[in-house]
């Protein structure tokens, strides 16, 4: 994001978004942890935050 800031451009705005998408993605592939390790997941998800 900062490089973003510093230099606008077309070519830092498609990386700011593509490596949101790609965050995105794996924190929806998360939701199969849930059914793989139950409560034990649940639990951790409880000590870390989702994103940041």
């Amino acid at each position: 994001m900062d490089l973003f800031l510093t230099i606008p451009n077309v070519f830092c705005l498609l990386f700011l978004i593509g490596g949101g998408l790609l965050v995105h993605c794996q924190v929806l592939r998360e939701e199969a942890l849930k059914k793989l390790y139950g409560n034990e997941y649940l639990e951790y998800c409880k000590k870390v935050r989702r994103y940041f």
